[in-house]
């Protein structure tokens, strides 16, 4: 079986490797800076379908209800579910691969969409000086999301939250464009201090 490899390279040193869902997955990077407050860590390996439908207001796909409104997000730690259209949501599976019901059309986007999450007190920070889009409007719920540009592309950036109410965002962008949007991230970044981040570290942030 081939093993797939992801759409970017930093040129970051890998320390521990793993084989998940089929993908080479960087666990830790030598050298990695476990106590950096803004680092950044490749999704490529996570399962990632795009649900289609008319019913999607009443569907709860791997157990979590599809949100009402676009932009919204149901999250459990494990997964989440970001309302696009009326029509259309993107699911990410962090943990496992759950089959989807047999009800609910759907795409796997696991080759489509260069995934990335950049985690720390300053991720919004950076954002801002990428893209319009406005993740702390007031009233604004957590987690939440958009299809908003980033230097004229057009993606899809979740919000979360994490361990201790950390911030992190989800970038979600065309495969082919994976390197660009990982590049301008990392030059964003320079000024708080951005390093890579392994799974582990992810992993950790996310689900504590």
């Amino acid at each position: 079986m081939s093993v797939r490899t992801p759409p970017f390279d930093a040129g970051w040193v890998p320390e521990e490797v793993e084989s998940l869902n089929g993908w080479n997955t960087v666990l830790t990077y030598v050298g990695e800076k476990r106590h950096s407050r803004l680092f950044v860590t490749d999704l490529s390996h996570l399962p990632k379908w795009a649900l289609h439908g008319k019913d999607l207001d009443d569907a709860a796909p791997l157990g979590l209800p599809v949100p009402p409104k676009p932009g919204e997000v149901r999250a459990d730690g494990e997964k989440f579910i970001v309302r696009l259209t009326p029509a259309e949501c993107l699911v990410m599976v962090f943990r496992g691969r759950t089959p989807l019901p047999d009800e609910i059309a759907f795409s796997d986007m696991a080759d489509a969409y260069a995934a990335f999450a950049v985690v720390g007190p300053s991720c919004l920070e950076v954002l801002n000086k990428l893209s319009p889009v406005d993740l702390e409007a007031p009233g604004q719920g957590i987690p939440c999301a958009a299809q908003a540009p980033i230097h004229d592309l057009r993606c899809v950036i979740v919000r979360l939250e994490g361990r201790e109410a950390i911030p992190g965002l989800i970038i979600l962008g065309d495969r082919g464009y994976g390197q660009f949007l990982l590049d301008i991230f990392l030059d964003a970044g320079k000024e708080f201090g951005i390093s890579p981040g392994g799974w582990n570290r992810f992993r950790d942030w996310l689900m504590g």
